[in-house]
């Protein structure tokens, strides 16, 4: 495998993990404040529960930007790729905040 393919896979799977994380803390943060729906840590696991459909659509959207990504980013740039260390941190901190405040 050449570099190029590698940086390709790398900034796939980066940017699908930043938009994985960043969606679910955006997603949360709006149902706790906008919906009327129970708190996750408090309600008995089943399929109606928010934090499935959360997880499930996170995951939808992170499959489809890396795949969008691995498709368009023929050469990634090298600047993209000094970048991306910089966005999963913003992503981990998005996560963080909305943990610690709303859990």
């Amino acid at each position: 495998m050449n570099p190029a393919d590698r940086n390709r896979i790398a900034l796939s799977a980066g940017l699908a993990a930043s938009t994985a994380l960043t969606y679910y803390a955006i997603d949360r943060t709006y149902h706790a404040f906008f919906t009327s729906e129970p708190n996750p840590a408090q309600v008995i696991w089943s399929l109606h529960a928010g934090f499935f459909w959360r997880e499930i659509s996170a995951l939808y959207l992170a499959g489809f930007v890396a795949l969008a990504t691995f498709l368009f980013a023929r050469r990634p740039s090298e600047r993209s790729m000094r970048l991306l260390p910089r966005v999963l941190f913003g992503s981990v901190m998005a996560a963080f905040a909305q943990a610690l405040f709303v859990p």
